[in-house]
């Protein structure tokens, strides 16, 4: 479990989001932009207006029943672990095996880094590969993506 989260929040830091066609293809650069915004801004979001609702209503004189209070625990639990149930679903799907058209695609963009291409790679393997060629310097995307 802990080697699919550290895949998952290594998958969420180094996939490509901002390339259009990748994107059409592969759902990982929707999913992890979604786990760094919610990871990001769910938790403080979620504090802020559970705290606000609850002055408020104290403040107004409203005193909540006791049966609410189990619901509203489910909910901030529920919305906490949001970010973690993507890290989660993108752990998993870094453990994906390529297809045969994949792989050679991932060989065109090993040759493009000058590395060795690995015997059976994973998304997360294909993921490294995309940021290395993406990190070079003058790198144009659209070449990287011309095998897809």
């Amino acid at each position: 479990m802990a080697e699919i989260m550290s895949r998952g929040q290594e998958m969420a830091k180094i996939w490509p989001r901002n390339i259009k066609t990748l994107n059409a293809v592969y759902r990982e650069g929707f999913i992890a932009s979604m786990v760094v915004y919610a990871g990001r801004w769910m938790p403080p979001m979620l504090c802020f207006f559970a705290v606000w609702y609850f002055c408020f209503w104290r403040y107004a004189g409203v005193e909540f029943p006791a049966y609410i209070w189990p619901s509203v625990v489910f909910m901030l639990t529920l919305a906490f672990l949001a970010p973690v149930w993507g890290i989660w679903k993108l752990g998993q799907r870094s453990l994906r095996r390529l297809t045969p058209q994949e792989i050679s695609w991932y060989g065109r963009i090993c040759e493009a880094t000058g590395d060795t291409p690995a015997l059976n790679p994973d998304m997360l393997t294909l993921a490294r590969a995309l940021r290395k060629a993406l990190d070079r310097e003058g790198a144009d995307p659209r070449a990287l993506t011309d095998g897809i």
